[in-house]
């Protein structure tokens, strides 16, 4: 007779003691735990995918972000320069986020 635990899979033998899982949880929901470490990643991809698009439509059409620029750094003026650097400096965090997500799997 054979039983089957999320992690292992044991062959019962008179007299020998059962093993569980080592997290102690419900080791029938394999499900839930599936879709826990995917909505991470879910969450982590829609972060790279907004970083990358707000960097390249900086760089694209600085024009249209001055006036978000102007609000966001009140005391002092915006120009294409800082449009500039801080859309270079999203499409380097949506790279570097990438490597992170990347080097999970």
């Amino acid at each position: 007779m054979t039983s089957v635990s999320s992690e292992i899979l044991l062959t019962r033998i008179p007299g020998a003691k059962l093993t569980y899982p080592k997290n102690g949880g419900d080791s029938g929901n394999m499900i839930a735990h599936y879709f826990n470490g995917t909505l991470r990643q879910l969450g982590l991809s829609l972060v790279i995918q907004v970083s990358l698009a707000f960097g390249l439509a900086g760089l694209f059409w600085p024009e249209k972000f001055m006036p978000v620029f102007d609000v966001l750094m009140f005391p002092w003026p915006s120009s294409y320069r800082t449009v500039r650097g801080h859309s270079i400096a999203a499409i380097a965090l949506s790279v570097l986020l990438f490597l992170l997500l990347s080097s999970k799997r």
